[in-house]
């Protein structure tokens, strides 16, 4: 067994980090993208030493998982965050079993059944919200095993297990400036989740793969903050695409909201030891259930230029 898993492993068996596994009823993960990471939350359960979730079979998560496995994660219980890598096998009870999965297969019915008894009411809202018969079958399975786990109170950083880059990247100084608005045609639901201070998640790229970072959104500045060390541990890249999840969790699907910002970004390092991420988003993606829309995000400074309003997102 590697030093890797050992440490990995040891990670799994730390009281603090398995209360957050077990207690957490929503992942955010990130894949990596030929547009940069993209992330977005699901429902999860954690069984058998894997993560278990369901994604719809044609989602971009799964397409992109389909070529390149590597997987950031980000599950948060009663102020503590546990922020993850690993590799996802897809799960698809209906194809055939091949040597490569079978290990996967034997573990489906226990972590569909923790998943099932988890996530119950999540379940029968998407039955309730879509009765189609083959609402449930067209998702596949992802069983996730982490590689590396590191550990955060209050967003502070605790602790941390596995081979982690833990490259110092990012420059200090201010924050780069970038302000945009929303575009005119943005649901007001959907302008909302960005409009007051709140826990947002962030996919950034790192020296090894995408990441799921915690992260606490300032509607005024339009900036968000997250631990330095936090950010020096994964390797964080100083700039390149990023993207911003801000988004309110229900049991109905129909329920179920949020946003998705994504563009180019920037990180610098501040004296009171944390990060500050800029984001130029270009497209936002807003969701309410199954319904989706992605438009253009203008810049402050075209907005302007163009006599059209700004703050929208306020």
């Amino acid at each position: 067994m590697s030093r890797r898993r050992r440490s990995v492993e040891r990670a799994l068996d730390d009281r603090r980090v398995r209360d957050v596994l077990i207690s957490a009823d929503v992942l955010h993960s990130a894949v990596r993208t030929k547009r940069g990471p993209h992330l977005t939350p699901t429902a999860v359960s954690w069984e058998a030493d894997r993560l278990w979730a369901v994604a719809p079979k044609d989602s971009v998560k799964v397409r992109t998982l389909r070529r390149d496995p590597r997987v950031g994660v980000l599950l948060g219980a009663d102020g503590r965050h546990v922020v993850a890598t690993g590799r996802v096998r897809l799960v698809d009870p209906l194809d055939l079993p091949t040597s490569s999965r079978v290990g996967d297969l034997l573990r489906l019915p226990f972590g569909a059944a923790r998943y099932l008894t988890e996530n119950s009411r999540h379940a029968i809202g998407v039955v309730l919200d879509d009765p189609n018969p083959l609402a449930l079958i067209d998702r596949v399975g992802l069983s996730i095993r982490l590689d590396r786990v590191a550990l955060l109170d209050d967003g502070n950083l605790l602790e941390s297990w596995g081979e982690w880059p833990g490259s110092s990247l990012l420059p200090a100084g201010p924050p780069v400036p970038a302000r945009f608005a929303l575009p005119g045609s943005t649901p007001a639901w959907a302008a909302r989740l960005l409009a007051r201070d709140r826990t947002v998640q962030v996919g950034w790229r790192t020296v090894d793969g995408p990441v799921a970072l915690p992260a606490r959104w300032s509607a005024d500045e339009q900036l968000a903050r997250t631990s330095a060390d936090l950010m020096a541990l994964v390797g964080a890249l100083p700039s390149g695409p990023a993207c911003l999840t801000s988004s309110r969790n229900s049991y109905r699907m129909s329920e179920k909201t949020g946003v998705l910002l994504r563009g180019d970004a920037a990180a610098t390092v501040a004296g009171d030891g944390l990060a500050t991420m800029s984001l130029n988003p270009g497209t936002v993606t807003h969701w309410r259930g199954k319904n989706a829309a992605s438009e253009v995000v203008t810049t402050a400074d075209s907005s302007a230029d163009s006599g059209a309003e700004t703050g929208a997102t306020k």
